[in-house]
């Protein structure tokens, strides 16, 4: 017995040693992660801020306005955060008021699992966050969920856009993906529980692999496994959501509209592009060589131009 109750504190004592140094590793990879973000934004002029409006928590990116610098809205995809904007705003922070939030269930912002995520609600929760921030007419920029927000936002509030470009957009699809025919078969390539998920996921959505090292490969699972109940919502309220009214949205659109599609998007085609056309004709369109699904993070500083020419384009 003197022999065995040694042995068995030892083993509980590596056990709990094993145990704190894992949650402190934990601990630290994320303050590691949160430490990079906070200095890649400030060092584009972008402060980390949080607002409260009808309820609901929004954290987002903002710099400060100069005189006669158009404000410019970023708008991130599903299971992404304002995080994902930081490698375009190099190229745009020092010429645009850029606001980049994250939306409800996303990154660092709240959630009211009351409320059915479909692109117009999202679009109206969005339209109650810049309004609350007091906003003069602006640029819009959505990729993928973000995209058809973007749209959604357009058809419906007209009179508070310069402009609306949507990279990659959901929202009128009729052609299916690789990914779509994936989801029939049970599969999932954007719900991450693992880092083989994760290293799979930035093969899949880009032309070109990106290689997320450790420890914010670790991280990046993490905060998607814990926004996993929130954002389960808001995919099966997407995807419940008709192309129909988004194209009836879509058809509102007044203001100068630019879709941008990179051609090797696995996730949702790049063929319907051409369907936002024929749903409202001024819309142009513009299709990328050698680019995937989200063309901010694979081609940064090209993406920035077209947004610069674009948006220059619609203020003359």
């Amino acid at each position: 017995m003197s022999l065995r109750r040694p042995l068995y504190l030892s083993v509980g004592f590596v056990a709990a040693a094993v145990i704190a140094v894992a949650l402190l590793a934990s601990h630290y990879r994320h303050e590691l992660y949160q430490s990079g973000i906070e200095s890649n934004a400030s060092a584009l002029g972008l402060q980390i801020k949080t607002l409260e409006v009808d309820g609901m928590l929004w954290s987002y990116m903002e710099n400060e306005r100069q005189a006669q610098q158009p404000t410019l809205v970023l708008v991130h995809g599903f299971g992404a955060s304002k995080d994902t904007w930081l490698a375009l705003s190099k190229y745009l922070a020092a010429d645009y008021h850029l606001v980049i939030p994250d939306l409800p269930g996303h990154g660092d912002s709240g959630f009211d699992p009351s409320l059915t995520y479909s692109l117009a609600t999202q679009s109206r929760l969005l339209h109650d966050f810049v309004t609350a921030l007091d906003l003069e007419p602006f640029h819009l920029l959505g990729n993928s969920m973000g995209g058809g927000i973007t749209g959604a936002y357009a058809g419906t509030y007209p009179d508070q856009l310069r402009s609306a470009i949507l990279l990659n957009p959901a929202g009128i699809v009729e052609y299916r993906s690789d990914y779509q025919q994936r989801l029939e078969q049970g599969e999932n390539p954007l719900l991450v529980n693992s880092v083989a998920d994760l290293d799979f996921l930035f093969e899949y959505a880009v032309a070109d692999k990106i290689s997320i090292h450790w420890p914010f490969n670790q991280v990046l699972v993490d905060k998607a496994i814990a926004r996993r109940p929130a954002q389960d919502k808001v995919f099966n309220d997407l995807t419940a959501d008709p192309s129909a009214s988004t194209k009836a949205q879509v058809a509102q659109i007044t203001a100068p509209t630019l879709v941008v599609w990179g051609k090797q998007d696995r996730i949702i085609a790049p063929e319907n592009a051409a369907l936002y056309q024929q749903a409202n004709p001024s819309i142009q369109v513009k299709l990328l060589d050698h680019v995937g699904h989200i063309p901010m993070v694979e081609i940064p500083e090209a993406c920035a131009g077209i947004v610069r020419e674009f948006t220059l384009q619609a203020a003359r």
